[in-house]
């Protein structure tokens, strides 16, 4: 049996361990069935519930989740829209989240010419390529034909802290210094007095 401090108590009878709990207005919950003996602990079973739950909650808040959001446009667009396109997609990248490109193609004329979509669709990419890491190329399901694309990866820039590097780098970076040479010793004595 294990207090509510974490201590052990060693083996007792479960009546006695049940009496135990019920003076401390405990609850006695068994955290180790199958051991022998099994082992249990005194704790508010309530208390540790609630604590567990708000651990949950704060580990789900601190989550960061990736959504897929998509952007959709027509065949037939101009130019200029299809950068206003560009412009929302480097947006929701810049956000952190992955984009589903979409052309949509509408009636039996814009289905038998694929390829203006895919034209649309491969300016579109070269206009975001720098901010984005195409993940599915272009692939026509029934009438449309969608691409996704991911952020980059944002590449973390090395410390320029000396001590955050290995020690072998800064070895291998630095200038061996040879020892200070002292100052020459006068060959005569008699040298000496007459210099002062």
């Amino acid at each position: 049996m294990i207090d509510e401090e974490g201590t052990q108590l060693g083996v007792m009878p479960t009546r006695e361990a049940m009496d135990r709990a019920r003076e401390l207005g405990l609850d006695l919950v068994e955290i180790a069935p199958n051991a022998t003996p099994p082992v249990c602990r005194l704790m508010d079973f309530g208390r540790y519930k609630y604590e567990l739950s708000r651990k949950e909650r704060d580990m789900r808040k601190n989550q960061k989740t990736q959504d897929i959001k998509e952007v959709r446009f027509k065949v037939l667009i101009d130019d200029h829209d299809l950068e206003t396109y560009a412009r929302t997609v480097k947006r929701l990248l810049g956000e952190g989240n992955k984009v589903r490109v979409t052309a949509m193609f509408r009636g039996a004329r814009q289905m038998s010419h694929p390829e203006n979509g895919e034209e649309r669709m491969r300016k579109l990419i070269g206009m975001i390529e720098g901010d984005a890491v195409i993940e599915n190329t272009p692939r026509l399901e029934g009438r449309m034909l969608s691409a996704l694309v991911s952020p980059k990866p944002v590449l973390v820039p090395r410390s320029t802290d000396p001590a955050a590097e290995p020690r072998e780098a800064r070895e291998a970076r630095a200038v061996p210094v040879s020892a200070p040479t002292p100052p020459p010793a006068p060959a005569d004595p008699t040298e000496e007095r007459t210099a002062q």
